[in-house]
């Protein structure tokens, strides 16, 4: 604890030595009562000071924190695809078993099934802002067929993309591994495509395997 037992006998002796001896009983058994009191706080007060120390030793000893010690907050993850708003409203007018909604404006698809939306992502579609007008058609067709692991070929072009999906001839659904800016983008303008629609390798997979030939294509300025 800190403290000796001989150390305390010396303070209860010097407290004897100067109370006066009574002769009576009763005063003898005050001078006793009185004695416990005094030796109680003694004791008391010694283990206090003993404990304080001990506490004091131990936050001496333990280690400093050190950065190390506390996790570091880990940077939010980035979205390479802007996040575009839900919109059921563009499924609403197509009742058809099976559409697909493309708007050039938002840059944006929409897979619908009777009038409801049951897929939803943002594309890139043709440049329109470069010496080549290579701007999306606008209008209504049909898918006319699937194919995976294929080569676009063009006149300054030849892309190998995993799955295309044509409805205007050469002009189709198909992934682009080689685009190096979000889809959804306002820089489809100068850096869109040839006019295919370009959409996300994840998100043309699963298109791929939900559409079928026949399928309605809507495209919207």
């Amino acid at each position: 604890m800190g403290f000796r037992a001989d150390a305390t006998e010396r303070v209860i002796a010097a407290v004897i030595d100067r109370v006066p001896q009574p002769s009576s009983r009763p005063g003898r058994l005050r001078i006793v009562r009185w004695l416990l009191i005094v030796l109680t706080a003694a004791v008391a007060s010694l283990v206090a000071v003993a404990t304080t120390r001990s506490l004091s030793a131990a936050g001496a000893s333990a280690p400093p924190a050190t950065a190390s010690s506390v996790p570091a907050a880990s940077a939010a993850p980035v979205t390479a695809t802007p996040v575009q708003p839900h919109d059921p409203s563009a499924c609403r007018p197509w009742m058809w078993d099976r559409t697909i909604v493309v708007s050039i404006h938002r840059q944006h698809l929409w897979a619908c099934r009777h009038g409801r939306q049951v897929q939803s992502t943002a594309v890139t579609t043709g440049a329109v802002d470069r010496s080549r007008d290579d701007r999306t058609p606008t209008g209504h067709w049909r898918i006319q067929r699937k194919q995976r692991d294929t080569w676009l070929v063009g006149d300054t072009w030849s892309d190998r993309v995993n799955y295309w999906m044509p409805y205007d001839g050469t002009i189709g659904f198909h992934d682009a591994p080689w685009q190096r800016f979000p889809m959804g983008s306002p820089k489809y303008r100068t850096h869109g495509s040839h006019g295919c629609v370009h959409v996300p390798e994840h998100q043309m997979a699963r298109l791929f395997h939900w559409a079928r030939p026949g399928t309605r294509v809507i495209v919207r300025a």
